[in-house]
């Protein structure tokens, strides 16, 4: 294991105690509105802020898949296979498969129409998602 792997490793470990303390403040509602702190590599409304944050929860379990994959193999190559080859490569592709329903169809669920409720924190549930943001802005104008 060389000093990249343990760099990675120690920041995975800090991602893995940070990560509930921030979903457990998102889910209370404790972080209140969008801060511009930091750095955006384009401009975006409010309303996209906050609808990309009601996606924290989801983000959060798919990062936490990859982790999980990365674990897997990186304890297949320090311990000298442990685990049966089929077994080691159906538990990665499972991971990553759940993190990639999380992202590609789960988060735009949220972002779109923020649904399905028991996936958004109760703070935010009875906010409108994009797509009626959209549709109000369009009324509006007419």
């Amino acid at each position: 294991m060389g000093a990249r792997d343990l760099l990675v490793a120690a920041s995975a470990l800090v991602f893995l105690v940070m990560i509930p303390v921030a979903v457990r403040r998102h889910w209370r509602g404790e972080v209140s509105g969008p801060t511009d702190r930091g750095i955006m590599p384009i401009q975006v409304s409010v309303d996209t802020k906050q609808a990309f944050r009601r996606t924290m929860p989801v983000n959060s379990f798919a990062f936490f898949c990859c982790l999980v994959a990365w674990s897997l193999v990186k304890s297949d190559e320090i311990l000298d296979s442990p685990l049966p080859d089929a077994l080691l490569t159906g538990l990665v592709l499972a991971a990553v498969s759940l993190a990639l329903v999380a992202v590609l169809f789960v988060s735009p669920l949220i972002v779109l129409f923020n649904r399905p409720g028991f996936l958004v924190a109760p703070p935010y549930r009875g906010e409108p998602g994009m797509l009626a943001l959209r549709q109000q802005r369009q009324d509006r104008g007419r």
